[in-house]
């Protein structure tokens, strides 16, 4: 219990906490531009630090919406991300931590444009 008070009351604090979702909505944000300025059908969905990533174009705003998204490229994204040393979950999942920064965003976004430009013939937004 010392440790968890120490945890919530010295590292995690409301700042701690304010900036870690402040950084997950900027990377969310920039992982959509990345994605519209591509013009490919994958998208960002999530709040705070957590963060969805979802092969599919069109608006998200429901579950059946998400459930859209073609899973052999989800998992196509998924392992071409763990070749570059990036993990996430198979889902498309990935929640930041405290100490992930700048420079880990940044790699992320510069792996999501190698994989959007290696692929692109395959995230086009279908009619």
């Amino acid at each position: 219990m010392t440790a968890g008070h120490a945890g919530l009351t010295e590292i995690f604090t409301a700042e701690a906490c304010v900036a870690l979702n402040g950084r997950g909505e900027t990377l969310r944000h920039a992982i959509n531009d990345l994605c519209m300025g591509y013009q490919a059908a994958l998208q960002a969905t999530g709040v705070g630090s957590m963060i969805t990533l979802h092969p599919t174009a069109g608006s998200i705003v429901k579950p059946e919406d998400a459930a859209r998204a073609d899973k052999r490229l989800k998992r196509l994204l998924y392992l071409d991300l763990l070749d570059q040393g990036i993990y996430i979950a198979e889902r498309g999942f990935m929640a930041l931590s405290l100490v992930v920064g700048a420079a880990d965003t940044q790699r992320l976004l510069g792996a999501l444009e190698s994989f959007i430009k290696r692929y692109r013939h395959l995230l086009v937004a279908s009619a």
